[in-house]
């Protein structure tokens, strides 16, 4: 089943995308219409399941590092493929996989606080009974940004925006921290009293909490994930080789990046390539545009740039599942 967005839904989607925890009424605010009709549609969005609320948790305020691994088209069975996806989707310190196509036929977040643990990851998933899977390609990423998708309401000048960096010290967190961001993290579409009453904990005693959590730049608030098949949208992983690229010109490819309003995260890494973009449209000449306009801007300073389509997500979570109690 797929629905066509209406110009309303397509305006709070913008709003609302990046500021789950913002009022009916302050989403109505930013994108220009009136409140009764953003609390209508808003239910419809999410009644139909186009938006998907999560927790956006800093994982590298955690100590975790993000390692992105990629796996090239192999000549494999349907029953490898199978359970080499199913072995990869059940694995607790893979938080986001897709299947793709292009350049890489997968793509994976591997959730790490020690190196040996990807090499340990790599010998477990190894065997033959999983499917060889040989042609595999890693970067760690060191800051991403999330962008509000400006495209869907071109009109909307104002874009919003999060960043993470790995350049920090995690704070401390006790068991209790630990134990309030599994409920969240399992509950996102939970009041504050549904939380408490989860957890066992009162109100003030539970808001006390999160606000420290959110000071410490752990908890980033709440967003919507867009069930982008369900809506058309066509999605992409940009990745780029810097080739000598100026300190001025790192930052021009960002400012780039972040102006242009299919760019949904941009994130800064180390490995195979340097930097690796989410890219989301509508048509697919879209994304081929884009990149020529990149090398036109940079020339010979950047190396390469790899296109590989999002064809399904089929995880998504918050944080590591053997990180919690």
């Amino acid at each position: 089943m797929s629905y066509r967005l209406s110009e309303l839904e397509r305006r709070l989607i913008v709003a609302w995308n990046l500021c789950a925890d913002l009022s009916v009424k302050e989403i109505a605010r930013r994108a220009e219409v009136r409140e009764h009709r953003a609390r209508h549609a808003l239910i419809s969005l999410a009644r139909r399941g186009i938006l998907i609320p999560m927790y956006l948790v800093d994982n590298y305020r955690l100590g975790f590092s993000d390692f992105g691994l990629f796996f090239a088209p192999s000549a494999e069975s349907s029953t490898l493929r199978e359970r080499f996806e199913s072995s990869l989707y059940k694995h607790p310190r893979v938080v986001w996989l897709a299947r793709m196509s292009g350049s890489f036929q997968y793509g994976a977040t591997f959730m790490a606080k020690h190196p040996h643990e990807l090499v340990d990851f790599f010998a477990w998933m190894q065997p033959l009974s999983l499917g060889a899977y040989a042609h595999k390609t890693t970067r760690i990423g060191i800051d991403c940004t999330w962008f509000s998708p400006n495209y869907l309401a071109p009109d909307i000048k104002e874009r919003t925006s999060i960043s993470i960096t790995s350049r920090l010290v995690p704070p401390e967190l006790d068991e209790l921290d630990k134990k309030i961001l599994v409920t969240m993290t399992r509950n996102p579409a939970s009041s504050i009293l549904e939380l408490g009453s989860l957890l066992g904990m009162s109100k003030s005693t539970l808001t006390y909490r999160i606000d420290k959590l959110r000071s410490s730049n752990v908890l980033r608030g709440r967003m919507y994930s867009i069930r982008n098949g369900l809506v058309g949208i066509l999605m992409y992983r940009v990745m780029i080789v810097d080739c000598g690229l100026t300190a001025s010109q790192r930052q021009q490819m960002y400012d780039a990046c972040a102006q242009c309003p299919h760019v949904v995260a941009f994130m800064v890494c180390t490995g195979n390539w340097d930097y690796e973009l989410r890219f989301e449209a509508e048509h697919p000449n879209v994304v081929d545009n884009f990149c020529q306009q990149l090398i036109d801007l940079f020339g010979k300073a950047i190396g390469s740039v790899l296109v590989s389509q999002q064809l399904t997500t089929l995880k998504r979570v918050a944080y590591p599942e053997d990180a919690r109690p």
